[in-house]
């Protein structure tokens, strides 16, 4: 009895140096492929970016406005900024409590692309893109002119109403889509805009009041 015992305990205790030596192996390795990762990563023009909103900034969002389409894709576009800028802790404030820099843009380009067809060649879908282009500011200092993009899609509908709907919802999520790309990049841009030249005579740019009709 005894010497089963014995041999049960030897068994037992070789199977669990045996699982200790397989959960380390397991794991170097994936230690070692996390580091090739990162290297290849780094070769390839990758790199890890730690950002956050600097503690001073106070920030303006200006009504976006659209030369290229109705207002209610600039309305939509400026929700879609303010929402992701509020999403990632933006302090948005009016331009009565002089905030530290103030964020303007414009729908640059409204752009729908068919993606599916019927077999009449009629348009069953389409590929929706909004182009943003936004400029960041404060006083006398300003960034050049950038762009994002944000991207959807919707289907045709027979019904006119649903079809209107449809393409409401595709524009709403490409502005929310547009609105976090440039909420990604702004705490980066913060440390430029410091640092930019005084431009106390800028070239002329439009405006909601001298953009032109669509």
């Amino acid at each position: 009895m005894r010497d089963w015992q014995a041999t049960s305990q030897s068994v037992l205790e070789r199977w669990d140096r045996g699982q200790r030596w397989a959960s380390r192996k397991a794991w170097a390795r994936t230690r070692k492929g996390v580091w090739i990762l990162l290297l290849l990563f780094s070769g390839c023009g990758y790199r890890l970016v730690t950002t956050s909103i600097p503690a001073d900034l106070t920030l303006a969002l200006s009504t976006f406005y659209s030369p290229v389409v109705d207002a209610t894709v600039a309305t939509a576009v400026t929700r879609g900024v303010r929402e992701a800028l509020l999403s990632r802790g933006w302090p948005i404030v009016s331009k009565e409590k002089q905030p530290r820099a103030e964020l303007t843009g414009r729908v640059a380009r409204y752009n729908r692309v068919p993606v599916a067809l019927d077999s009449k060649g009629r348009a069953q879908g389409y590929r929706l893109s909004i182009t943003l282009a936004y400029q960041l500011r404060s006083g006398e200092r300003r960034l050049p002119e950038r762009h994002v993009v944000g991207l959807s899609e919707y289907a045709v509908s027979a019904d006119a109403r649903a079809g209107q709907t449809a393409e409401r919802q595709a524009v709403r999520e490409a502005a929310r889509q547009a609105g976090e790309a440039l909420a990604d990049v702004l705490p980066a841009l913060w440390p430029a805009l410091s640092k930019a030249t005084p431009s106390p005579d800028p070239a002329p740019s439009l405006s909601p009041s001298t953009a032109p009709t669509p």
